[in-house]
């Protein structure tokens, strides 16, 4: 959480908050647990001042998805536009037969 914090003494002899800031962590697609390649894990704020090819990754996923997604991806749209193709087959001879 980012309302963390502990007491510390400054070089003033004062004793005063030291927030805690929220920690660098990798990138990593909804799906799978390992971290994006490609990009820097650093913390958020950091993440927004650093250049588009460091905070992106190249490839078809765009930075929000790594390889593997992207290929099940590819494989979900096949398999249903197939689907949909062997329902219109099994229509077709069955109209002609009312004909």
């Amino acid at each position: 959480a980012s309302d963390q914090t502990r007491l510390s003494l400054s070089p003033g002899h004062r004793i005063v908050y030291l927030f805690k800031q929220v920690g660098e962590a990798p990138i990593h697609t909804w799906r799978v647990p390992r971290p994006l390649q490609g990009v820097r894990a650093v913390i958020p704020k950091v993440l927004r001042r650093l250049f588009k090819t460091k905070n992106t990754s190249v490839g078809p996923g765009g930075g929000s998805k790594c390889a593997k997604c992207v290929h099940d991806r590819i494989k979900h749209a096949f398999l249903i536009k197939v689907q949909k193709i062997i329902v219109q087959l099994q229509k077709a001879p069955s109209q002609r037969q009312e004909a």
